[in-house]
C-alpha cells in the first residue's frame, strides 16, 4: 500500500521508483531456436528518480521461492523451487524473463519490478572489453588464473567460475560494483558512452527496456549525480536439499531490505 506500518513506524512508499531485472542467463540455443538453461543471477536494481538514489537486490539463485510452472504453454500452478528455475518454464528469451521478474516482485513483497534486462553470459567477455576491462580487488582466488585474493587486477575476457553460489555471488557483487563505478564515472563527462553500452549488450540480451526509457532513466539518475550504486545480498541459509542445494531466505531481511529500498519514513 501507500502506507504501512513496520516495527511501530509508519513508512510511505516511495513514488517515483523504477525497478529493473536484471537476469544472468547461462544457457544454450534449442535446436528450434529457443533457449534452455537457468537464470544464474537475479538482481532487482531500484532507482528513485526523484533523489537518485540506486540499489541493487541480489537474490541468491538457490532462493526457495514461489515458482510459476507451465506444461506445453499451459499454466500448471505454483510451486516452491529454487528461483533460478523460473527461467526454465518459459517458452522463450523474453517470456522466461518475464516469469523471472514476476518471481522476483513475489519475493521483495510484491513490489512491481518494471523492466526486465537479461544477458547472456556469452556476453560478459565483450561487454567488459568493450569498456576496456574492470578494475577490482577480488574476493577469491581464482585457480589457473592470475586472478588472487586481495591483489587490485584488471578483468579482461573470460575467467574461471568457481562452483559455489554464495561464493560466486559475492564475486558478481564485486564485479558489478566496480563495472558500475566505471561506466558511470565516464558518463557523467560523456553520457553517449551509456548509449553506446546499451547498443554493445544488445546482441547478448532480452529486454523490455527500450533505448529511449534506458536514456531517459540514466540521463535522469546522472543529472542527479549518480556515480555508484548500493548491491545488497538478501540474507538466508544454505541448506541441502534431497539433490540440490536450497537457499531459504531470512524474511525479516526480505521485509528490511523492502522498506529501506522502496519506503521512507513519515511523521
Amino acid at each position: 500500500g501507500d502506507t504501512i506500518t513496520y516495527n511501530g513506524k509508519k513508512y510511505a512508499l516511495n513514488k517515483h521508483m523504477a525497478t529493473v531485472a536484471f537476469i544472468g542467463f547461462d544457457g544454450r540455443s534449442n535446436d528450434d531456436g529457443t533457449q534452455k538453461g537457468q537464470s544464474d543471477t537475479v538482481m532487482v536494481v531500484a532507482l528513485n528518480t526523484d533523489t537518485g538514489e540506486a540499489r541493487g537486490i541480489i537474490i541468491p539463485r538457490d532462493s526457495m521461492v514461489a515458482v510459476d510452472t507451465y506444461s506445453n504453454g499451459s499454466f500448471a500452478g505454483q510451486v516452491t523451487e529454487q528461483l533460478c528455475l523460473q527461467f526454465a518454464y518459459g517458452t522463450d528469451g523474453d517470456n522466461s524473463s518475464a516469469l523471472t521478474a514476476a518471481a522476483a516482485s513475489r519475493v521483495l513483497d510484491n513490489i512491481p519490478v518494471d523492466y526486465y534486462y537479461t544477458l547472456n553470459i556469452e556476453g560478459v567477455a565483450p561487454i567488459n572489453d568493450s569498456i576496456g576491462g574492470v578494475t577490482l580487488v577480488p574476493t577469491q582466488t581464482v585457480p589457473g588464473t592470475s586472478v588472487v585474493e586481495g591483489q587490485e587486477t584488471t578483468l579482461f575476457g573470460t575467467t574461471t567460475n568457481l562452483t559455489s553460489s554464495l561464493d560466486r555471488t559475492a564475486r558478481q557483487v564485486s564485479y558489478v560494483q566496480a563495472f558500475a563505478s566505471k561506466v558511470l564515472s565516464s558518463a557523467k563527462s560523456n553520457p553517449a558512452a551509456l548509449i553506446s553500452l546499451y547498443q554493445t549488450m544488445g546482441d547478448y540480451t532480452w529486454t523490455n527496456l527500450g533505448l529511449d526509457e534506458f536514456s531517459y532513466l540514466a540521463t535522469t539518475m546522472l543529472e542527479h549525480g549518480l556515480t555508484s550504486f548500493d548491491v545488497v545480498t538478501l540474507q538466508g541459509t544454505m541448506q541441502q536439499g534431497d539433490t540440490f542445494a536450497e537457499f531459504y531466505l531470512d524474511q525479516d531481511n526480505v521485509k528490511q531490505t523492502v522498506v529501506d529500498t522502496f519506503y521512507h519514513p513519515v511523521n
